[in-house]
């Protein structure tokens, strides 16, 4: 009997563990998914903390999709995760904030500048190159950076997303800081 209750418990745990890691992870890129960003960035608010935020956007992704269709594509987003998490440290949140958008929440600015990490990741991505069926793809990216400096979330997102498109306006694979 307690043999019995044992291992019911333990599927249990099982199931339930493999369910809340369903319901925070993107299931294509295995990073964080949105719903995690913004409990994370709900705490570093709360704390009155000072954070960075770095937006990513692939360049050209719907060529990519076009040439080479959407498990290409998928293929793609996968690598791009794999090289974000190689360059962020645990207590950098990476996750996937959408499409070809990629979200980086920085704790501690002063510990991980945002600006040199976004370079080193826009680097790493034209440095790396991605092969997909037998020959080399070259693939870019964009950043727009923004910091915390005590406003809302809502706020820092959207300067992100104003240095980002400077930064696809501007000629893309590269990097902008967002400027008041």
């Amino acid at each position: 009997m307690f043999y019995r209750l044992s291992l019911l418990l333990q599927q249990h745990f099982v199931l339930y563990s493999y369910q809340s890691y369903l319901a925070s992870t993107d299931q294509l890129t295995r990073l964080a998914n949105r719903h995690v960003i913004l409990e994370k960035v709900t705490t570093l608010e709360k704390n009155r903390a000072s954070w960075g935020v770095i937006l990513f956007d692939l360049d050209h992704f719907k060529s990519v999709n076009d040439t080479h269709g959407h498990a290409g594509g998928d293929a793609v987003l996968r690598h791009f995760s794999i090289v974000l998490n190689e360059h962020c440290p645990a207590p950098i949140t990476v996750g996937r904030y959408g499409g070809e958008e990629f979200i980086v929440i920085i704790p501690d600015c002063d510990l991980y500048e945002p600006i040199h990490l976004a370079e080193t990741i826009v680097a790493a991505v034209q440095q790396t190159p991605f092969v997909m069926q037998d020959h080399a793809v070259s693939i870019t990216v964009s950043a727009g950076i923004a910091y915390a400096h005590h406003h809302p979330a809502e706020t820092v997102f959207k300067q992100a997303d104003i240095a980002l498109y400077e930064a696809k306006t501007q000629g893309r694979n590269q990097y902008r800081l967002y400027q008041s």
